[in-house]
C-alpha cells in the first residue's frame, strides 16, 4: 500500500515526452519528483536544503528540469533543452 500523499504515477509523463532515460531509470512526473524531494525519500535525502528543494521544484513545475529514478531509488536531475 502506498503513502497516502504520494502522487499516483503516470505512465505517461506528457510534457517530458522526448526526453532521454538512461538505461533501468524510469521519468518521474514532476508531482512524483517533487514528492520524492518534499519528503526526502531517496539515498540523497536529508543532504539538501530547502532553498535548493524550492527551486528545484520549481524548475521542475516550470518544465526546465526534468528527474529519472533508478531502481536503488536514487534520482537524476537533467535539464530540458528549450527544443524539447
Amino acid at each position: 500500500m502506498s503513502h497516502p500523499t504520494a502522487p499516483t504515477p503516470d505512465p505517461d509523463p506528457g510534457s517530458q515526452a522526448g526526453i532521454p532515460v538512461p538505461p533501468g531509470a524510469r521519468l518521474l512526473t514532476p508531482d512524483e519528483a517533487a514528492h520524492l524531494i518534499v519528503t526526502g525519500d531517496h539515498p540523497a535525502g536529508g543532504e539538501g536544503s530547502l532553498q535548493i528543494d524550492a527551486a528545484l521544484i520549481t524548475l521542475l513545475r516550470d518544465g526546465r528540469v526534468c528527474v529519472a529514478q533508478f531502481p536503488d531509488g536514487s534520482l537524476l536531475f537533467a535539464v530540458v533543452p528549450d527544443n524539447a
